[in-house]
C-alpha cells in the first residue's frame, strides 16, 4: 500500500512541478531577450568628463618625469606602453606642445579638456575648449584662446 501511495504522491508533485518549471524557463528566456536601448547604458557627459579629467591628472607625474629625462613629453602610445595609462574607449588622448588634450568619442560632446605644463613654475594648469562649465572643476574653468 505504501508503494502505491508513494507513486501517487510523486505523480501529483510531478503534475504540479513540471508545468511550473516550464513556465519559469519560458519567463526566464523572455527576460533574456529584452533589448536595453544604448542610451540607458551610455555614459553621461559628467561621467565622460570625470573620466577624461582622471586620465589627464594621472598622466601628469609620469609625463613630467619623462620630460625631465628626455626633454619632451611622451606620446600617448608611450604612456600606455611604459606606465599602462591608456585613453580607453570613450576618451582620446593627444599630445600638445606643452601638455595633453582629451576629447571624446561621443559626438554629442564636441569640446576637449587640456592640461598644460609650465616648466618655470613646474606646475600644471587645466583648461577646456567648448565644454559646459557646469561639469568642470574650478581649476579647469579657464578656456584656451
Amino acid at each position: 500500500f505504501m508503494g502505491a501511495a508513494g507513486v501517487a504522491v510523486a505523480g501529483i508533485l510531478a503534475a504540479v512541478a513540471i508545468p511550473a518549471y516550464m513556465d519559469y524557463v519560458e519567463r526566464a528566456e523572455d527576460a533574456a531577450t529584452i533589448e536595453v536601448p544604448a542610451e540607458s547604458w551610455a555614459k553621461t557627459e559628467p561621467e565622460l568628463i570625470d573620466e577624461a579629467l582622471g586620465l589627464l591628472y594621472n598622466i601628469q607625474a609620469p609625463a613630467e618625469e619623462y620630460s625631465n629625462l628626455f626633454g619632451h613629453f611622451p606620446e600617448p602610445a608611450e604612456l600606455e606602453e611604459i606606465w599602462g595609462i591608456s585613453s580607453g574607449e570613450d576618451v582620446n588622448l593627444h599630445l600638445l606642445d606643452d601638455g595633453y588634450s582629451a576629447d571624446f568619442n561621443d559626438p554629442a560632446i564636441s569640446g576637449k579638456l587640456m592640461i598644460h605644463y609650465d616648466a618655470n613654475s613646474q606646475s600644471w594648469t587645466c583648461s577646456h575648449d567648448g565644454l559646459s562649465e557646469d561639469y568642470l572643476p574650478k581649476d579647469c574653468l579657464s578656456t584656451t584662446p
